[in-house]
C-alpha cells in the first residue's frame, strides 16, 4: 500500500510541475523571502521551469559549507531567480533612463544571463571545479542552455520573441562580463 501512495504522490507532484510549466508561457511569480514577489518574463519563466534549473534545487550555494553551517540551506536556484530578479531590475531602471540605449530585449536578455549564470554548476558548487580542474561551471551552463535551445520548441519560439536574434551570444557575453 505505502508504495502506490508513494507512486500516486509522484505523479500528482509530477502534474503539479507541468501545470506550473504551462502557466509559464505568461510569465511566472515566485516568492522570495528576500525580494518579495518575483516576475519572471515568459522566456526566463520557460527555463525556470526546466529540469535543468529545478536540478539547482540539490545543489547548495554554499556547497560544503552547509555540513559546519547546518542552516546555510540556500541553493543556487533560489539564487539565480533572486540574480535574475536583480538583473530585471537593473535592466529596467537603465531602460527608464536610457530608452534610446536599452530595449525591452536587452532587459529579456540580462534576466535570462542572472537566471542562467549557475545552470552549469555541479555537486558542491565551486568545489566541484577545484576537484575537477577544466571544468567551468559558466561554459557548462552555456551548453545546457544550448541544448535546450536545440530540443525545446516551445522555447525557441519564446526566445525569438523575447529575446531576438543572436540572444545566445548576448546572454553567454552578459554572463562572463563581455
Amino acid at each position: 500500500m505505502d508504495k502506490d501512495i508513494a507512486t500516486l504522490i509522484f505523479w500528482i507532484a509530477l502534474l503539479a510541475v507541468r501545470v506550473v510549466c504551462v502557466a509559464c508561457l505568461l510569465g511566472m511569480r515566485v516568492c522570495c523571502p528576500i525580494h518579495g514577489p518575483i516576475e519572471l518574463g515568459p522566456a526566463s519563466a520557460h527555463v525556470a521551469c526546466t529540469s535543468a534549473m529545478l536540478r539547482l534545487d540539490g545543489v547548495r550555494q554554499l556547497g560544503g559549507c552547509a555540513y559546519v553551517y547546518p542552516s546555510a540551506t540556500h541553493t543556487r536556484r533560489a539564487h539565480s531567480l533572486g540574480v535574475a530578479h536583480l538583473s530585471r531590475v537593473a535592466g529596467e531602471r537603465l531602460r527608464a533612463i536610457r530608452p534610446d540605449l536599452v530595449s525591452a530585449q536587452d532587459v529579456a536578455r540580462l534576466e535570462m544571463a542572472g537566471l542562467v549564470h549557475d545552470l552549469g554548476h555541479g555537486p558542491f558548487s565551486h568545489l566541484f571545479e577545484v576537484c575537477f580542474p577544466g571544468f567551468s561551471h559558466e561554459e557548462e551552463g552555456l551548453r545546457q542552455l544550448s541544448l535546450l535551445a536545440q530540443r525545446d520548441h516551445e522555447f525557441v519560439a519564446l526566445a525569438a520573441t523575447y529575446l531576438g536574434e543572436g540572444w545566445e551570444q548576448a546572454v553567454w557575453a552578459m554572463m562572463i562580463g563581455d
